[in-house]
């Protein structure tokens, strides 16, 4: 009900009518990000975030030796990159719940449908699988070393007028 009520509101507000924007990505992450508390000697969660990645045949990444230190040398290979993400949770916000996104089973793949505050538009983001990690590090973040941001193919940005 609370979803109707929102998209009512939105083509009330909207004439043109453009309000959902589809996108796919090739799997969806809800990553945990945790830091260590060193005076409570435990592990704290950080912020929970939404990511999107997608494969890329060619990308250039670092060459490491067997101690994984980079060599200086380059290799041409495919991964998966970040294509955009979302920070859901954080401990230093307030509200501390800054999204709802919660990606749900849609047949065989899994669809985020969420407001996009920042963009004042509705998304909806199919993604072939989801996978749940619990890290100390930001993966979005460790993603910068194989791609910048700006080149990243990131979540439509809808052309207000």
């Amino acid at each position: 009900m609370k979803w109707l009520i929102l998209l009512l509101a939105f083509f009330a507000s909207d004439p043109s009518g453009e309000l959902i924007i589809s996108e796919t990505s090739d799997y969806v992450e809800i990553n945990h990000v945790y830091r260590e508390d060193l005076a409570e000697q435990e592990y704290k969660k950080r912020m929970i975030q939404v990511i999107w990645w997608e494969w890329k045949n060619s990308v250039l990444l670092p060459v490491k030796d067997s101690l994984g230190k980079e060599t200086g040398h380059w290799r041409r290979s495919g991964c998966f990159i970040v294509r955009d993400f979302r920070v859901i949770w954080s401990e230093s916000s307030s509200p501390q719940q800054t999204l709802s996104i919660a990606p749900r089973r849609e047949g065989k793949d899994y669809i985020c449908l969420f407001y996009d505050k920042d963009n004042g538009v509705i998304r909806r983001i199919r993604s072939g699988w989801l996978i749940i990690t619990h890290t100390i590090n930001d993966r979005e973040i460790d993603n910068r070393q194989v791609i910048r941001v700006e080149n990243r193919n990131k979540l439509i940005n809808p052309q207000k007028n």
